[in-house]
C-alpha cells in the first residue's frame, strides 16, 4: 500500500503543478498544497455523515474554483 500510495502522490503533486504553476514569490511550502487538499477530501469523505452539508459544498465549491 505504502508503494501504491507513493505513486498518487506523484501523480497528485505532478497534475496540481501542471494545472496551477507555482507562481513567483510562493512559499516552500506551496508545493503542500496537493497532499493538504487530499488530506481535506479523504476527511471529508471519512466524516461524510457528521459534517454539515452546508459546509461541505462550500469546501467543495472553494476547490472548484480556486484560481492562484
Amino acid at each position: 500500500m505504502s508503494g501504491a500510495n507513493d505513486r498518487i502522490a506523484e501523480a497528485t503533486d505532478q497534475a496540481f503543478k501542471e494545472l496551477f504553476p507555482k507562481p513567483e514569490g510562493a512559499g516552500d511550502d506551496y508545493e503542500l498544497i496537493p497532499q493538504l487538499l487530499v488530506l481535506l477530501m479523504e476527511a471529508m469523505a471519512l466524516e461524510g455523515k457528521t459534517l454539515n452539508p452546508a459546509l461541505v459544498n462550500r469546501i467543495l465549491n472553494a476547490l472548484k474554483t480556486y484560481k492562484p
